[in-house]
């Protein structure tokens, strides 16, 4: 790994060992450093495609001393921009990191699945109260401290619920007897006449059960919630948690599927199969262009994911809702996009959160299947992850030895059990809002024959109430 991806991984592990205060001051100067990496992104793709357009002027015998000069000028602008990014991490390095590191070098502090989920030994006295928007910054802090957190617990996700859906939302939190957080619980209203009224912590994702710091601070804040929607038209409570709680019905049906990244792109490819990197490898030949960054993809990965959404069967997301996120959570979210002769084929939506980049969100259209484009479109994504120094990779869930479960473990991932718990009135049974329930197989079938665009006018007001 060279120095200037050692820096990056290093800021990571930094950010996360800061206080609030610390935080705010980190993340201005973060947010410079994330200025100047989207600049080398772009001149980094310029690169790639200049040095095609040579390839390509090469084979037909072209003269290609004016492309080679401009190459050279961009590899020099890449050079300066890149010791430019270098100084600037090692400066903040040297401004957090005596104080805040402590004694222990930031390559010897525990990585984030050795770190234990409980920081209290003996409960404590706790109160649950109700999330205001004045202490949105305590509750990130709070969070991003937290080493069992996800990035769903984070309160931008509040927002985007509501702003994107106008669901109900009601997210509560635990304070110790001097006021400080030490358990938070996002919870998403879903209610319609179509799937039922219902509570998830948190729709559409893996992740977002009680966070505390003892178990009986979650099981306080669960109960809290179970109080507030009793009585209700309420049907059930899910949570979606990565550990088993006991006196809740349960679903083990599902698996994450999570990859350990190792530091460098090459020793990766070594791990990989000769029948994957010779998937890779095919569609490397028809010269794609790779795009990576925000906002500004938007629109190729939403061409590529409505489109694959409708040929699955299942209603698509507003481009809106994507826009909300990538608003939202910043430099957090990332988009992946595969053009292939100047045609978008392949995206990817990344979200990553101290030390884990995950894909909620992938898609291919069917013509590119044959090109083996969404191997190629997993690879990038992969080495995009060890490039930012992420340390795991989450393919997302799946049901064990599902085609998609194979799919993931061919790359290596590791599967990690999710445990959706449920609060049940007297009498209800198990909720099965899932494509497997036989009375959406019907429904399945007749969406994947609607015209694309009708898809996209009437899938968002469905979709929205499916978790």
């Amino acid at each position: 790994m060279s120095d200037f991806k050692k820096r990056k991984a290093e800021l990571a592990k930094l950010g996360e060992s800061l206080s609030a205060t610390q935080l705010q001051q980190f993340h201005a100067q973060m947010a410079e450093l994330g200025d100047f990496e989207q600049q080398l992104e772009t001149l980094d793709i310029q690169g790639r495609a200049l040095s095609r357009t040579i390839g390509e002027e090469k084979k037909r015998g072209q003269d290609v001393n004016a492309l080679l000069a401009e190459k050279k000028a961009l590899s020099q602008q890449i050079n300066a921009l890149e010791a430019q990014i270098s100084s600037l991490a090692e400066q903040l390095l040297q401004t957090f990191k005596p104080e805040e590191a402590g004694d222990v070098a930031l390559d010897e502090v525990a990585e984030e699945p050795s770190l234990p989920r409980y920081r209290w030994k003996v409960m404590q006295g706790v109160v649950i109260r109700n999330y205001s928007e004045d202490m949105q910054a305590a509750w990130d802090a709070y969070v991003t401290q937290n080493p069992a957190s996800s990035i769903y617990h984070l309160s931008a996700w509040k927002t985007v619920i509501e702003t994107a859906f106008g669901h109900e939302t009601a997210y509560l939190y635990a304070a110790d007897a001097q006021g400080n957080l030490c358990g938070v619980l996002p919870l998403v209203r879903l209610k319609s006449p179509l799937f039922g009224d219902f509570v998830v912590s948190i729709p559409y994702f893996n992740y977002g059960g009680a966070l505390g710091e003892h178990a009986e601070v979650e099981s306080a804040l669960m109960l809290q919630a179970s109080q507030r929607f009793a009585g209700t038209t309420v049907g059930h409570i899910e949570w979606r948690d990565v550990v088993r709680r006991a006196s809740y019905s349960v679903r083990e049906d599902k698996a994450a599927m999570i990859l350990a990244l190792p530091e460098t792109e090459e020793v990766l490819w070594s791990q990989l199969g000769t029948k994957l990197r010779a998937q890779i490898k095919k569609p490397q030949k028809e010269a794609p262009m790779l795009l990576i960054g925000g906002e500004e993809y938007l629109e190729d990965f939403y061409a590529v994911f409505a489109t694959n959404m409708r040929d699955l069967g299942t209603p698509v997301y507003a481009k809106s809702f994507f826009a909300i996120i990538l608003r939202q959570l910043g430099k957090k979210a990332r988009l992946v996009v595969i053009r292939h002769q100047g045609k978008p084929v392949s995206a990817a939506f990344l979200l990553g959160f101290r030390g884990q980049l995950e894909i909620p969100w992938a898609s291919t259209v069917r013509e590119a299947n044959s090109l083996s484009m969404n191997m190629l479109l997993y690879w990038e994504v992969l080495r995009f992850a060890i490039r930012e120094g992420y340390h795991q990779f989450d393919f997302g869930r799946s049901t064990r030895d599902a085609g998609t479960y194979k799919f993931k473990a061919q790359w290596g991932a590791q599967p990690k059990q999710l445990y959706w718990h449920y609060w049940l009135p007297e009498g209800k049974e198990l909720p099965r809002l899932n494509p497997d329930n036989p009375k959406f197989k019907l429904a399945i079938a007749i969406w994947q024959r609607l015209p694309l665009w009708l898809t996209k006018l009437i899938g968002p007001p469905v979709v929205k109430y499916l978790p």
